[in-house]
């Protein structure tokens, strides 16, 4: 302690010393005066030269004694200004005003969009536009360079051959000579389905769209707007809305022209619209729009409106079920078939069931021609507005024939396109994938909304499509039989020629998702032959406990198929339980379908 005492005078000392000595230093000479930096253009069009596309000009500022911080340039179109003015600023730049400069900091390059603005703009050739370009730099210490100027010619043809490549609407729909404008009236637009938000199954409206351009130039714009059908004049969505603003902007980020060349479209109301669309280059000059008409509709249960979950969630759902019969008629004179009448008669007490135990709030029938879907009713088509207005379908279809049976291509398209907006399935009865539907087609419907193992798109082995029995089912087997009861045949509902009791023509499944996790697939029934099939043959072997029901799980909707039908099953309480058991399934098959949509894994 003491040494430290003794060290602090010499500390003082020597710092007064050098404190005293700082204020003695004399700096001989003279301070030099700033220089300004040289500016340079460094990559530039030729003074005079003619350019077809908005060039992109490069410069640099050398400064011997600091450096450049702020660089100025201007672009004077002889059409924007008197030509005695444009001719003074070209003789004495220094005279262009203040605010016709731009400014910008430690960039070396900016692309000029040289506008075409002359009045023979569009003649052919196209007459040039003369532009003046001038660039200063200045420095850290304010001091401002010479200008540089250069003379550009701008030439510029406008973009041709704006069309809309991709579109929303089915792979079929003639768009190829789609009359004019005038004669939209007439022409019969698909109805496209629209949700507030996209989802796990619902991807938008989407439209693709290009333009070509003979300049090449550094930039193509396009505006799009969805328009009114009957008054043109009212914008319902454009891309100049924020919600569609782009990181891909263009030139002005607030003027509504995008570089993107496509847009997906949400949140558009029930009625009928234009979609336009046209191109701008990078001279501004506009081109020709292309349009087209479309029909939207929404439905009631709209699964990505998050109002819609929570009543949903909280039990506050109404359930509306459109029960769609159909029975062929033509098909009921075998031994083997069902009145269709009395399977009408049956599906119809089922559902005044289900509303009168509060499973569902009201229900409607819609009859299938009678001869659906052979040929004469390949085209008929669901309404609408008939599927929008019920969140759930039941389809039944008693027919048991081994031709001409299922769906028809437009009807899966349809049911599929339901299925995506969240709306809910339930097939019942038999070989309702039958072969009317092309093999395509049904690998998409049955794979895709099913969740049937279908084309190869299979979650574990066995046959990769849906194999049809003949004279073997005599039972579906519950692999839950603490939620469904196992159903049998109804001898009186389902004779056969062969052995009274055995439902011919039932479908074997195959799951296409794993049972866990999300999507998912799970059987629920499974085959039993019935008793008279001896459990040596081959015949037992190949159908015993494959899947005749599969319930199929996404984010955004559920659906399930009973491939055997109710209809043909003993509705008597085997389980003592006071619920006859075809009522029991039913039940159940609608507690799996109501259930709400997730927006997480679920549970098994």
């Amino acid at each position: 302690m003491k040494k430290f005492i003794m060290l602090v005078p010499y500390v003082v000392i020597i710092a007064g010393f050098l404190l005293t000595m700082s204020c003695t230093f004399d700096y001989k000479g003279e301070e030099k005066p700033n220089q300004a930096p040289n500016i340079i253009l460094a990559n530039s069009p030729p003074d005079s030269a003619v350019v077809s596309s908005a060039p992109i000009i490069w410069w640099y500022a050398p400064d011997i004694d600091g450096w450049a911080t702020l660089y100025r340039w201007v672009d004077i179109s002889i059409n924007s200004v008197d030509e005695a003015t444009y001719r003074a600023y070209q003789e004495d730049p220094s005279i262009i005003p203040a605010y016709m400069w731009v400014e910008v900091e430690s960039v070396y390059s900016d692309t000029i969009y040289l506008s075409h603005d002359t009045v023979n703009a569009l003649a052919d050739p196209p007459e040039p536009t003369e532009h003046l370009f001038c660039i200063r730099a200045i420095d850290d210490d304010a001091d401002t360079s010479s200008t540089t100027c250069v003379i550009i010619y701008r030439t510029n043809i406008p973009p041709t051959n704006m069309k809309i490549l991709a579109h929303p609407f089915e792979e079929d729909t003639l768009w190829e000579g789609l009359p004019d404008e005038a004669l939209w009236d007439t022409f019969l637009v698909d109805t496209l389905w629209c949700l507030d938000y996209t989802t796990y199954s619902w991807s938008g409206l989407t439209f693709v769209w290009d333009a070509d351009d003979l300049d090449d130039p550094v930039i193509m714009e396009y505006y799009w707007a969805v328009v009114d059908y009957d008054d043109r004049g009212n914008i319902v969505q454009c891309s100049g809305d924020p919600a569609y603003h782009y990181m891909d902007d263009g030139v002005d980020t607030l003027d509504g022209w995008i570089t993107s060349s496509s847009v997906t479209l949400t949140n558009l109301e029930n009625g009928s619209y234009v979609f336009y669309i046209k191109a701008r280059d990078d001279a501004f000059f506009e081109s020709e729009r292309d349009s087209m008409p479309m029909t939207i509709i929404s439905p009631i249960v709209d699964v990505s409106d998050t109002n819609v979950l929570m009543d949903w969630i909280n039990g506050d759902m109404d359930f509306n079920v459109l029960l769609i019969d159909a029975t062929n008629s033509n098909f009921l004179s075998g031994i083997w078939d069902p009145v269709a009448d009395s399977v009408q008669a049956f599906y119809t007490d089922m559902m005044n069931m289900l509303e009168a135990d509060g499973l569902i709030d009201s229900w409607d029938l819609l009859e299938a021609p009678d001869n659906f879907p052979n040929s004469g009713s390949s085209q008929w088509r669901i309404p609408m507005r008939d599927l929008a207005e019920h969140n759930i379908i039941y389809w039944v279809d008693g027919n048991a024939t081994d031709a001409n049976t299922g769906l028809t291509l437009s009807i899966a398209d349809q049911l599929g396109g339901y299925i995506e907006m969240g709306g809910r399935l339930i097939m019942d009865g038999r070989r309702l994938m039958g072969s009317s539907i092309g093999s395509n087609d049904y690998y998409s419907f049955a794979s895709r909304y099913m969740g049937l193992c279908a084309g190869g798109l299979c979650y574990s082995g066995g046959f990769t499509n849906p194999s049809f029995s003949d004279q073997y089912f005599g039972g579906a087997v519950s692999v839950f039989p603490n939620v469904y009861p196992s159903l049998y045949p109804d001898p009186d509902r389902a004779p056969s020629s062969a052995t009274p009791g055995i439902v011919p023509a039932v479908g074997r499944l195959y799951p296409r998702q794993p049972a866990y996790g999300m999507p998912y697939s799970r059987v629920v029934y499974i085959f039993d032959c019935h008793e008279s099939i001896n459990p040596a043959t081959p015949e037992y072997q190949e159908h015993q406990n494959d899947g005749v029901a599969i319930e199929y799980v996404t984010p955004s909707f559920r659906s399930a198929i009973y491939e055997f039908g109710f209809y043909f099953m003993k509705n008597e309480d085997n389980n003592g339980n006071g619920i006859p058991d075809v009522e029991e399934a039913i039940k159940k098959a609608f507690d799996f379908i109501k259930t709400p949509p997730v927006l997480q894994e679920e549970e098994e």
